[in-house]
């Protein structure tokens, strides 16, 4: 009866450590992409997003309506890569709030983004992982941005 409860023991926390090992990949996958994404680097940020992968944005117009905008990923990556280097721009993020289940992962990461060491806008990015052939891809990021509510904290 000992052994039984010994052995429970030992698959939870070897269960917990394989849920953490995950997080830390979806972490640090995170942090390279933006490190790429600061980088202007085109080539590598085409590695990070699977093959139908979108982006999206919460936006208000004009008007005070909320709506759903499409880019493409392509056209993301080169105007990334297309930035003078002129201009520097930085997304700061901060602790990412992440859930997996089996191939799925979701991130939940609030930024402030700043153009010449100003701050521009700030908001949540949401991404969407799926783990494809062993690797996590991104298959979704949304994000919402504000001019109006952003401080300086780390939300």
């Amino acid at each position: 009866m000992n052994y039984t409860f010994i052995l429970i023991g030992l698959l939870l926390i070897t269960f917990s450590n394989a849920q953490q090992t995950e997080h830390s990949v979806i972490d640090q996958k995170i942090k390279a992409f933006f490190d790429d994404f600061h980088q202007k680097d085109s080539t590598k940020l085409k590695t990070y997003f699977e093959g139908t992968a979108t982006l999206q944005s919460v936006i208000k117009t004009k008007e005070g309506t909320t709506k759903v905008v499409d880019e493409s990923i392509s056209k993301f990556i080169s105007s990334i890569g297309s930035i003078p280097d002129s201009i520097h721009f930085e997304e700061r993020i901060f602790k990412a709030t992440i859930t997996i289940d089996k191939g799925l992962a979701h991130a939940f990461v609030p930024y402030q983004f700043y153009v010449n060491e100003k701050l521009s806008h700030c908001g949540v990015n949401s991404f969407i992982f799926a783990l494809v052939e062993d690797r996590w891809l991104i298959s979704n990021i949304i994000d919402t941005r504000t001019r109006d509510e952003c401080d300086n904290s780390s939300n």
